[in-house]
């Protein structure tokens, strides 16, 4: 179908919202939006959309692959090319009666007064390490009497702070003036989140390392700090509806459906953000806690259980609270259902968990079925050969997991849990289960991960798996992609998968032949 433009059709759904003379309003304004990549893209197609006539856009970067998670113009089309240029076409594309004027060099001192000539609003899409340059442009918002936006996607937030002419300025609620990089940083992560929510759900902090400008990000924050950045224009650029300027901050957490408005009179002066900000540094600057590989054989661990069973019932509840971040009741709710006719408890240490699950599958009404329980650590298996001395349903071995004493095809479902990551030779463990588990029979882990979440936590995590290293009941935490692929290779497929606190728990199968 060939049809030509015609701009009141094109955006007549916004009627309604906004009545055809501010429509019409919005036709004849004009946007600057430095950095058009992640945040800043999605905003340029946004207010595109809004109605906004014209732009001023810049950004000296091209796309890249690991652009693909979040910045609207990455494609596999658009890498290596020039950001400011697809994203512009990309907005010609919905209006083509755009006025855009590019600036592929990125800004700068030499050319804010050209950015900013003729703009009746500047919308922040900068890096967020672009902390110099960031300052710079808002102070020149400042001088000319620009009103300017901040929205920040921090996890799943989106994290708003306007700055109005004739309220306080970028620098007074900031402060960057005179502040190392670190504190820069810190002061305006505090500054945008005060309450830093999206902090309770990051599960792999390694994967953030601010000092090396190194983050994580969603598509998802992007998106929410596009609609949250076009409201507060709108609302600027018509005059209509409250607009909270600093030191007000706003943020909305998508993740935990939960909106927070702070106030923080003196910006960064004020004695909570100083507070925070001295946390932040203090967090920003701790080494990751070092955990050493054990290196041990399965004899020196197989030693390391020479615990009366009662004191590793109890180590174990203390190991399984701090270092797992886990219950006993969510082991039974995930161990409990994976028990077939024929069942093998891999590592079964003192029986105490088996034991559990058949009281909570007795309680559920589920099947009796045989068990054969092993273990490398004699004294643990001695423990488990005391409880079930009466239960002839329950046949325990000593065993070593990497060489199972067992024909092929032997078992319908196995369970291994709190001890993959004690087997020094995991690799070979995992083949070996493979080999006697029937075609189609499960296989349920649970894997400990490196430490993980929020501080103290995660530096207690970090504490007690040193200690069990150089105790020698742990052998190393994994990383969840690492365990998984080594699961995979072993010749399982992974059917179910969850990650509650440090704990990687997961189902997977032998699969059956094709028929």
């Amino acid at each position: 179908m060939n049809q030509r433009f015609d701009f009141h059709e094109a955006f007549c759904r916004n009627l309604g919202w906004v009545t055809a003379l501010e429509l019409d309003l919005l036709r004849g304004k004009r946007v600057a939006i430095a950095g058009v990549g992640g945040v800043g893209g999605v905003h340029l197609l946004t207010l595109a959309r809004l109605g906004i006539g014209a732009f001023n856009i810049a950004d000296m970067d091209v796309f890249e692959l690991a652009n693909f998670n979040r910045q609207a113009g990455a494609m596999m089309s658009t890498l290596g090319r020039p950001k400011v240029e697809v994203m512009a076409a990309m907005a010609r594309d919905i209006n083509p009666e755009l006025d855009i004027r590019i600036f592929p060099e990125g800004i700068g001192p030499d050319n804010f007064d050209d950015f900013l000539r003729d703009v009746d609003l500047y919308v922040d899409g900068l890096d967020v390490f672009a902390l110099d340059v960031r300052a710079a442009i808002f102070a020149a918002c400042g001088r000319l009497g620009l009103p300017a936006i901040t929205v920040a996607p921090l996890g799943m937030s989106a994290a708003l702070v306007n700055f109005l002419p004739g309220k306080m300025s970028f620098a007074d609620y900031f402060g960057f003036a005179g502040a190392s990089e670190m504190e820069k940083m810190a002061r305006f992560l505090v500054g945008l989140s005060p309450r830093a929510m999206h902090r309770h759900y990051l599960v792999d902090p390694q994967r953030v390392d601010l000092a090396n400008q190194r983050s994580a990000s969603t598509p998802m924050s992007c998106q929410l700090c596009a609609g949250v950045a076009a409201t507060e224009a709108l609302k600027i650029l018509l005059g209509r509806g409250k607009v909270y300027a600093a030191p007000h901050a706003i943020s909305y957490d998508a993740y935990l459906i939960k909106q927070v408005r702070t106030w923080r009179p003196g910006g960064y002066r004020n004695p909570l953000n100083r507070l925070m900000v001295g946390l932040a540094l203090r967090f920003m600057a701790r080494p990751a806690a070092p955990i050493p590989h054990a290196g041990k054989t399965r004899d020196e661990i197989a030693v390391a259980y020479r615990s009366p069973p009662w004191w590793y019932d109890i180590r174990g509840f203390f190991v399984l609270t701090f270092a797992y971040n886990s219950t006993i009741g969510a082991q039974l709710r995930f161990f409990g259902p994976h028990f077939g006719r024929d069942h093998i408890e891999i590592a079964c240490g003192t029986g105490t968990l088996l034991d559990l699950l058949l009281r909570w599958r007795r309680w559920k009404k589920l099947p009796v079925v045989n068990i054969t329980g092993i273990d490398y650590a004699e004294s643990m298996l001695a423990g488990a050969q005391h409880r079930f001395a009466g239960n002839d349903r329950v046949t325990l071995r000593h065993a070593d997991a990497a060489k199972l004493p067992f024909a092929d095809q032997s078992f319908d479902t196995a369970n291994i849990a709190n001890a993959i990551h004690c087997l020094p030779e995991v690799d070979a463990a995992l083949k070996d289960m493979f080999r006697v588990l029937k075609p189609g029979g499960t296989l349920a882990a649970n894997v400990l991960l490196y430490p993980r979440g929020v501080w103290p936590l995660k530096r207690i995590a970090e504490r007690v798996n040193a200690w069990g290293i150089r105790k020698g009941i742990l052998y190393t935490p994994y990383e969840r992609d690492d365990i998984r692929r080594r699961i995979v290779a072993a010749g399982f497929e992974v059917v179910v998968e969850t990650q509650l606190g440090n704990t990687y728990n997961l189902v997977a199968r032998r699969p059956a032949p094709a028929t």
